[in-house]
């Protein structure tokens, strides 16, 4: 059975708002800076020599975690590796990095809790799927089954619920499928006040077979769809009704999540940093695409082992509080402010020697 609350779920700590798991609920922030370890002063700086703590070992092959503007200047990034021969524990490397001089300290992550002041942001909505149906409820109680076909119990096999996702009014439901119900996984439109189908939207193509699932950007019905043999696939925009909108192919979309800039237009970061497209999610359009840092070989990127991209989830976006977009990609890309070029790419500061534990696998 799947029963959990989903929405936007951010701890507020004073002042300091930020997520390690999504770049979507740093939108705005306008964070103060979290702890920083081990800060040097100047002075120190010139009589301890190179700091080899505030770097990142150049095998330290770490997914993104982290990704959170702490203010107008200076970004928060975290890595994070599973260690093989510690028992699968998990290694976390924080930094922060200066967006101006791309000057990197050692950081702690952001606070999950704190005990003076805590503002917790409720979930949006809570879906309970079971082989008897699904059902959405809100916080005030209300629930409404969907009219659904129930997900099957198939012998030996982990059961699969319905992607679920639910406008920001509150009065349109997107229900994606799983291939144990429809192999061509078609996305249902559901009235949220009766619980019944309004629409079903067929994603997949002869290219693009494979879809993900639904969710809304805005009033937008947003859905990826992959080739089914291939690490590659575009988003498919619709409206409420169903109507195809638009297509985001500009950028290699997969594992991406799409990220607000203001209440028309949002950014997707293309697989492995290449590239951001800006999507006018109203008309479907897609107002510019910007090339970002390519993901060179080994030789010609000494930095790029120590960052996993392909295995983060997604590449990383974040804004700064007057809205700069910054993007995760084998370091920081800062764009200019009409988001129209890349204004400055800061690699990885590298340590010196690098580490004796083996890369995760």
């Amino acid at each position: 059975m799947t029963n959990a609350w989903r929405g936007l779920a951010v701890i507020a700590l004073m002042g300091c708002h930020g997520t390690t798991e999504a770049p979507r609920a740093a939108a705005g922030s306008s964070a103060s800076a979290p702890i920083i370890a081990n800060t040097p002063t100047p002075t120190e700086v010139a009589d301890a020599g190179p700091i080899t703590t505030n770097c990142v070992p150049p095998d330290f092959g770490g997914a993104v975690s982290t990704f959170v503007a702490v203010d107008e200047t200076h970004v928060l990034m975290c890595l994070t590796r599973t260690v093989q021969w510690a028992g699968h524990t998990d290694e976390t490397k924080c930094l922060r990095i200066d967006l101006t001089t791309g000057h990197q300290l050692d950081a702690a992550p952001l606070p999950t809790t704190m005990d003076d002041r805590p503002v917790i942001v409720a979930p949006r909505f809570k879906v309970t799927d079971t082989p008897k149906g699904v059902t959405v409820c809100w916080p005030n109680n209300a629930c409404r089954k969907l009219a659904l076909a129930p997900v099957p119990v198939i012998e030996d096999m982990p059961r699969e619920g319905y992607g679920v996702d639910v406008s920001d009014d509150n009065r349109t439901v997107v229900a994606t499928p799983p291939m144990t119900v429809d192999v061509k996984k078609t996305v249902h439109v559901l009235d949220a006040q009766t619980g019944k189908v309004r629409a079903k939207i067929t994603v997949g193509d002869a290219t693009y077979a494979c879809p993900g699932e639904a969710q809304f950007l805005g009033d937008t019905i947003y859905v990826p769809a992959a080739r089914c043999n291939a690490p590659k696939a575009v988003g498919r925009l619709y409206d409420r009704t169903g109507k195809p909108l638009g297509t985001v192919d500009a950028v290699n979309v997969a594992s991406s999540s799409p990220y607000p800039l203001d209440e028309r237009r949002w950014a997707i970061a293309g697989s492995q940093g290449n590239g951001v497209a800006i999507v006018d999610v109203v008309t479907g359009e897609t107002t510019s695409a910007i090339a970002s840092t390519p993901q060179l070989p080994p030789a010609a990127c000494p930095y790029c082992g120590a960052i996993d991209v392909a295995s983060s989830s997604g590449t990383y976006l974040t804004t700064t509080p007057s809205g700069r977009l910054l993007e995760a990609s084998a370091g920081v890309v800062v764009f200019d402010a009409a988001i129209t070029r890349i204004e400055r790419h800061l690699p990885l500061q590298l340590c010196s020697a690098p580490t004796s534990a083996p890369r995760p696998r």
